[in-house]
């Protein structure tokens, strides 16, 4: 992801990073911060999973529309 050539992408890569989840923990939307995470270099699944782990530790459940329990309806 980053580019092994360049000594200072590391820290601008980090102070990005840093200032996105600070300004979604203290109440940014999460449109903002994904599309903060977007700029920096997340794609696809990495972007999702960063932007959930970072709702968990925000507090905010995520709500699962129609979400039926992992066993299947019984027969009987």
């Amino acid at each position: 992801m980053l580019p092994s050539s360049n000594p200072d992408a590391r820290e601008t890569f980090k102070w990005r990073y840093e200032r996105a989840c600070r300004e979604f923990v203290e109440g940014g939307s999460e449109a903002v911060f994904g599309a903060s995470l977007y700029c920096i270099g997340y794609r696809g699944a990495r972007l999702r999973d960063e932007v959930n782990y970072q709702l968990s530790l925000r507090g905010v459940p995520k709500v699962v529309e129609q979400y039926k329990g992992g066993l299947p309806a019984r027969a009987w």
